[in-house]
């Protein structure tokens, strides 16, 4: 798969290289196993969204305003739960997930304030993709406000944490993990609502 570059595109996306961290095991084997290997990441980004649209796992639902600003406070208050409970190095994989729920929560919001819906947590990154890509006059303009190459790695890393974090047997993050998480995910989160 090839990152194509702003020229190609004719706008710059903000998660231009983002799919570097999206490992294969994450998109349904249906997906890539009948895309060209030659497609490149615009085209395979369209192409998993007719996918999860024809899943019925991505749909366009009317302007709901109220249900953007649940899904971030629902943000909120995972992060609070979190901030309630980051003294508790024992349980720093619970705080992974209350962490990733945050960013999720925040990225549905982002998705419902372009009437989308999504049952999918890696078509909820690609509605992101499609969703928040900008022209180069706009990234001059937006530069802080603009969701970008970070946040859809952050999104991805902190994806497949939560899922180490939720189902493995041994307990790996360090503090610093933990803090690094969550200073991107506030910021994240602070980002979605000047956006919103």
């Amino acid at each position: 798969m090839t990152i194509p570059n702003s020229k190609e595109w004719g706008f710059t996306p903000l998660f231009q290289d983002g799919f570097s961290k999206i490992k294969y095991s994450e998109i349904p084997k249906q997906v890539y196993s009948h895309s060209s290997p030659n497609m490149n990441v615009r085209d395979f980004c369209l192409f998993d969204l007719k996918f999860f649209t024809t899943k019925k796992q991505i749909k366009t639902i009317p302007q709901n305003k109220e249900l953007v600003i649940s899904h971030l406070t629902k943000a909120r208050h995972n992060l609070e739960f979190y901030q309630l409970n980051k003294g508790y190095h024992k349980f720093n994989d619970w705080l992974i997930v209350a962490l990733y729920y945050s960013l999720y929560h925040s990225a549905l919001a982002l998705i419902t304030n372009k009437n989308y819906s999504s049952k999918n947590h890696y078509a909820t990154i690609l509605i992101l993709i499609q969703e928040y890509s900008i022209t180069k006059d706009e990234a001059r303009l937006l530069n802080e406000l603009s969701i970008n190459k970070e946040d859809a790695e952050l999104y991805t890393n902190l994806k497949e944490d939560r899922h180490n974090a939720s189902y493995a047997t041994d307990i790996k993050f360090t503090q610093e993990t933990i803090d690094n998480y969550e200073s991107r995910v506030l910021d994240f989160i602070n980002k979605t609502e000047d956006l919103l």
